[in-house]
């Protein structure tokens, strides 16, 4: 074990802002020094994360965050380790290139064991994401909303695609879906090149049930 080492940070809310991404991106942040050594970071979320971007989608920034909040005197960045509280991948060790304006791109992922880790940094590593940590409140639901319709506005539901209820010569049915084409009847009038009686015994049917069904009708929406 290295001796020196000292935990000189431990943040359970360690927070970054990303442009256009919806937050918070947060991390439980402990940082291990030594003068004269390279800084460990062990980063430490959940999986998956309660809100926003993982460690493993944003490693680059979370890292480049650390680096210049907590170690600006560095002249690298630190070693970063990303650790999840559950799965599979639960310790990993992310390596970066350095790139202009001090800004980090990802290279690759190394499994590490938590026994190499302690022994590196010289002390037990505490896994968990910290008794500080408040996990946020889940959303409340989408409340339901209503309001008031006509119900000659609406579709009926019968019949359904009876035989010829889609001339090519109708007029479309305002407000209403093409699988009840066939109900526009209400509104249509007899196109240029249709049988003027057929058309007008569909068209005076549709009125008679539009009149019929001329009442307010009150429908939940989401």
């Amino acid at each position: 074990m290295n001796q020196d080492i000292e935990r000189v940070l431990d943040d359970h809310e360690f927070t970054i802002e990303i442009p256009n991404s919806r937050g918070p991106h947060c991390c439980r942040l402990q940082i291990f020094a030594a003068a004269g050594q390279r800084p460990v970071i062990v980063a430490t979320q959940d999986m998956p994360p309660a809100t926003g971007r993982s460690l493993t989608n944003a490693a680059e920034l979370f890292a480049a965050a650390a680096w210049r909040r907590h170690l600006e005197d560095s002249p690298e960045p630190p070693r970063w380790i990303q650790h999840y509280t559950s799965g599979p991948a639960a310790w990993m060790e992310v390596t970066f290139d350095l790139e202009p304006r001090g800004r980090l791109s990802a290279r690759g992922w190394l499994g590490i064991d938590l026994t190499q880790l302690e022994r590196l940094v010289g002390q037990p590593i505490d896994p968990t994401r910290g008794d500080r940590y408040v996990p946020p409140l889940p959303d409340p639901p989408t409340p339901a909303t209503f309001r008031l319709l006509q119900v000659d506005t609406l579709p009926p539901t019968e019949p359904f695609r009876t035989a010829g209820c889609m001339p090519s010569t109708r007029t479309p049915f305002v407000n209403a879906s093409c699988c009840t084409y066939h109900a526009g009847d209400a509104r249509a009038e007899p196109g240029p090149n249709s049988d003027s009686s057929e058309s007008r015994e569909r068209a005076t049917h549709g009125r008679a049930q539009t009149n019929r069904s001329a009442a307010a009708a009150l429908f939940i929406t989401r």
